[in-house]
């Protein structure tokens, strides 16, 4: 009965290390500790080096006093050695770094995990086991969820890897708050609930970020850490870091970027309050700079007042202004367009000034051409430049519309440093005029960092391209399918630089090569743009904007298409239960998202969201359909059929108009709106809906959601769809293989889940081994009527997993010794 209250004790409370070396003098009873470890081997380590270094030292001191301050003076030195080799307590103090130490050994220990899983953080719970509340530590690592508790000789033992998660809840109760995980079982799944005292919010978002990552390795068919993994252990001691603080600074670098739009590889460095002088408003603004190794961007406390993004390659001078009650620890920034920025209360002044001039003693010398002087450069001209479209003819509206612009131009700057604020902004919702909105598109999405950062990049890629044969086709197929009704189009000008910018892109990135619907968008920016600009603009919305939307299996679209289920449900009940019924919301999505809307309305329309898009990426997307539903919602409740409600809503699509562009350009409609006015000759005498009015509408309306709820709704999402996928490849492997095999159904499932498994689990931490052998990324599929084999690795997972003699000692032996058998 002691033991089991000790190994209760020993399991609720966090223990000390459990090895100390003491030093005590003669004359004295206190005793002071010199090293510790967790392990037994750790301190005889240290006890080896006391004795090479200090005890043959301390015969030669007379006195005790003199001897212990000598040890005490040795023992600091070889602390700060090791500290200075990147030790984890540089990072974070003596104590916490210590305590996830001893967790990690004790998390390798109980669950039989091997050195190269590494330990985030853990915390005290009580998991809830039905109405039995167990008290103990959930654990959470880079590949798993685990949680362990020893109640009076009773152990509950819990371990998932974050693959195998299906949902994640956090909710509040009267004592404490409590996280409820949902992983995938043998039936309809497993849940388990953890209560937490305190910390719930960390623990939940370090719990989204992990299986965030796991599921875009799985999507990516990467289930182990890739050589470059951020969570990959450290070959040096002086690149060690705490994997709680990584996730921290992954949030936060993720968060940065988002707001700016800035690139995929920028990394925040650090952020402090200050205040920006604003010439138009002769005023100091409240914000925060933010300083990574490329950007110095600012953003007012007061959302949407004011934002700068200044590059480093930008940055002319900075300059420290003298201190004064005025303008204290001040900073002027001046630009190479001779524009100038000035900070204020900077509470650190001296450390951001040394960081900009290492950052800047790091960035190359670029040399950039302003958009509003590349009118007569004639590689830098765009389609609507070659090619007169009636449905582009400048008018009276499009005049004024430009006259506004360069009055906020003159006022506010131009170019990348430009002061925007909600002026900015509502210059953009009324929409951009046409011989302004390839510069307004390049600011907006972040396109023009790319492009000025990778001179001759797109010229190269054009000259070493070559798709593969299936790809070449697809593009081939679909280029004449792309904006036929604009001339550009109808020419081979416009064809030939449409395939250029798809191969060039399915060059660079390959594990997307070409997906449909890349067409249709990439036309519309070729008309607005040059070829290199529409390259980089395409990248931007495949890599940033809209990520994983289209690959193979546009999980992106599928993600987000969950995403407005979910907002359409908060937001109009009623209408998403009867559409959800007629199965409509799943069918109009898809097209909507894909194609920017394009497909669904006239282009010069359409181009007005994607001024929208570019402005607030996705969000802008769900904040027009969430409107289309609404000016609909009448309608929609009294159709009985899928057929009646598509036909609503393609008729209304097909009513936005802009009243901005000529007559002619208004007749011109996508293919996928002839189905509707043909159904309905009468719905052309329907009186129109203004693309701009609908676009400020939609802002009004549900202007309040936010990039942030996007984000919690597809972290929630993700999960669903991704193991959906996983469950659909299960499905298409066991029926390709029922025709080729004498195993029954439920014996090719399982064995497709004791493969997966083993797979799955030797994949983990292979980062860390050495092999000369590509590792597979994907489980591998049967197809019908073809033969496919395993080689010695994957049979040995079988091996292991599926007979007896694979538990022993000699399995590895055994497995190759079978397989030479059965070759």
């Amino acid at each position: 009965f002691f033991g089991k209250i000790v190994g209760t004790v020993d399991s609720v409370f966090d223990k000390p290390p459990p090895f100390r070396i003491l030093l005590q003098c003669p004359s004295s009873e206190l005793s002071h500790v010199v090293a510790n470890g967790t392990t037994l081997k750790e301190v005889e380590e240290h006890w080896i080096l006391l004795e090479e270094e200090l005890l043959p030292i301390l015969e030669t001191f007379e006195t005790e006093e003199e001897a212990s301050e000598f040890v005490f003076a040795k023992v600091e030195s070889f602390r700060c050695n090791e500290d200075a080799d990147g030790d984890l307590a540089e990072k974070e103090g003596d104590s916490e770094a210590t305590r996830l130490k001893q967790a990690s050994i004790r998390f390798r220990r109980i669950f039989k995990m091997p050195e190269d899983e590494r330990l985030v953080n853990y915390y005290s719970c009580t998991h809830w086991r039905g109405k039995i509340p167990r008290q103990g530590w959930l654990y959470l690592s880079v590949n798993h969820i685990a949680f362990y508790s020893f109640m009076m000789g009773k152990e509950d033992l819990i371990l998932l890897r974050w693959t195998d998660i299906t949902k994640l809840e956090k909710s509040s109760g009267v004592v404490s708050d409590s996280v409820t995980v949902h992983a995938k079982g043998k039936e309809k799944g497993k849940e388990y609930s953890f209560a937490f005292l305190r910390n719930v919010d960390e623990v939940y978002v370090f719990m989204e970020q992990l299986t965030k990552i796991a599921m875009n390795k799985l999507l990516s068919g990467d289930d182990a850490a890739s050589t470059a993994d951020p969570f990959a252990v450290p070959k040096s001691p002086s690149q060690r870091i705490s994997l709680k603080r990584d996730l921290d600074i992954r949030a936060r670098s993720e968060s940065y970027r988002s707001i700016f739009g800035l690139p995929n590889e920028e990394r925040l460095d650090g952020y402090c309050d200050c205040t920006l002088w604003t010439p138009f408003a002769k005023a100091h603004i409240l914000g925060t700079l933010h300083c990574s190794p490329n950007y110095l961007c600012f953003a007012s406390k007061i959302k949407r007042m004011c934002n700068v993004i200044i590059p480093m390659r930008e940055i002319a001078v900075v300059e420290k202004v003298a201190s004064s009650d005025v303008l204290p620890n001040a900073l002027h920034i001046t630009i190479k367009s001779k524009a100038t920025l000035l900070f204020a209360s900077l509470q650190d002044r001296d450390l951001l000034c040394s960081k900009i001039s290492d950052f800047l003693s790091q960035t190359p010398p670029i040399e950039t051409k302003p958009f509003f002087g590349w009118k007569s450069d004639e590689s830098r001209k765009a389609l609507r430049d070659l090619f007169s479209d009636p449905g582009e003819e400048v008018g009276f509206r499009e005049s004024v519309k430009e006259n506004l612009w360069d009055i906020h131009f003159s006022e506010y700057g131009r170019g990348i440093c430009m002061y925007r604020t909600s002026s900015f902004r509502d210059l953009i919702l009324k929409g951009i005029p046409g011989s302004l909105r390839r510069e307004i598109w390049m600011l907006t999405s972040g396109a023009i960092n790319e492009l000025a950062t990778h001179p001759c990049y797109y010229d190269n890629l054009v000259a070493e391209s070559r798709p593969t044969v299936g790809v070449s086709d697809e593009i081939e197929r679909d280029l004449h399918r792309s904006l036929p009704e604009h001339p550009a189009f109808q020419s081979d000008i416009g064809i030939d630089a449409l395939r250029r910018v798809l191969t060039a892109y399915a060059t660079r990135n390959p594990t997307i090569g070409y997906c449909q619907a890349m067409n249709i968008v990439c036309s519309v920016l070729l008309v607005y743009c040059s070829e290199e600009e529409a390259f980089w603009l395409l990248v931007a919305i495949c890599e940033r904007l809209l990520p994983d939307y289209y690959n193979t299996r546009v999980t992106g679209a599928l993600i987000d298409q969950g995403v407005f289920e979910d907002l359409t449900r908060q937001h109009q009940s009623e209408l998403f239960e009867h559409l959800q019924d007629l199965g409509v919301i799943s069918m109009i999505t898809l097209s909507w998202f894909l194609t920017l809307f394009l497909s669904v309305m006239p282009y010069t329309s359409a181009v007005h969201i994607i001024d929208f898009f570019f402005l607030d990426g996705a969000k802008a997307l769900f904040q027009i359909a969430l409107t289309v539903l609404d000016a609909n919602k009448a309608e929609l409740l009294k159709v009985e059929d899928d057929g009646e409600a598509m036909s609503i809503l393609g008729q209304y699509l097909g009513r936005v108009t802009n009243r901005d562009a000529s007559k002619s350009a208004l007749v011109s409609t996508p293919p996928a709106l002839a189905v509707a006015h043909y159904q309905d000759p009468n719905s052309t005498a329907i009186t129109s809906i203004d693309i701009s009015d609908l676009v400020q509408l939609s802002d009004r309306q549900y202007g309040f959601i936010s990039v942030e709820i996007v984000d919690n709704y597809r972290n929630t999402r993700r999960l669903t769809v991704v193991q959906t996928l996983e469950e659909s490849t299960q499905r298409t492997v066991v029926r390709n293989l029922m025709d080729d095999s004498r195993f029954s159904k439920d014996e090719i499932t399982s064995l497709y889940k004791y493969f997966q498994e083993a797979h799955r689990q030797s994949q983990l931490w292979k980062h860390s081994r050495a092999s000369s052998s590509p590792r597979p990324t994907s489980v591998p599929l049967v197809n019908k009527g073809q033969t496919t084999t395993i080689d010695l690795q994957h049979f040995a997972q079988l091996f292991v997993q599926l007979t007896p003699w694979g538990k022993s000692d000699l399995a590895a032996d055994l497995a190759k010794r079978a397989f030479k058998v059965l070759v």
